[in-house]
């Protein structure tokens, strides 16, 4: 019951953030709209960095989770640029509320912020494994930088179908 009541506390701040931002999130107003006392959310959150740590630690694992999916449900061989594909059908895939979620998280908090380590510790983690996946380093880090900006980036659909698939073909090309 403990972690159900935790998923539920981080769902709505989560739903806090992406319709008023990060200072729209308090313990009071996550307490009014949830049900949960103030005790009870400090007692699965100290503090709000400790909610934000936990809000970007649960972004990480979709992200990591959908990377997965998309590597498991595509109907190709195990070889070069296989995950960077994964990753790039993974980025382009509309996330809904996560994405922005992660959107107003990046812009938003300060960068000495803790709540940035979980996430700078997994971008390192993405990268080495664009980078080992077979794909010159340099052309793997492009790539990698480039979906990466086309994610804070707000092009129309017709431009992001057109960088997706260019994107997808540089690791094919690339082989």
């Amino acid at each position: 019951m403990r972690s159900s009541k935790k998923a539920a506390l981080l769902e709505a701040a989560g739903a806090i953030i992406v319709g008023g931002g990060i200072d729209a999130l308090t313990f009071d107003r996550l307490a009014a709209e949830t049900g949960v006392s103030k005790g009870g959310i400090l007692y699965h959150f100290p503090d709000k960095e400790r909610l934000l740590i936990a809000l970007v630690e649960g972004i990480i694992s979709l992200v990591d989770l959908a990377i997965a999916e998309e590597r498991a449900s595509a109907a190709e061989p195990d070889g070069p640029g296989r995950w960077l594909r994964a990753y790039i059908r993974m980025a382009f895939t509309d996330g809904g509320d996560v994405d922005r979620l992660l959107g107003i998280l990046l812009a938003g908090l300060p960068p000495e912020s803790p709540a940035l380590v979980p996430l700078l510790s997994a971008d390192r983690r993405w990268l080495e494994a664009a980078c080992s996946d077979g794909l010159p380093r340099g052309l793997a880090i492009a790539i990698r930088l480039a979906v990466d900006g086309a994610f804070v980036t707000k092009l129309d659909p017709a431009d992001t179908a057109a960088a997706r698939e260019a994107l997808l073909k540089l690791t094919k090309a690339a082989q």
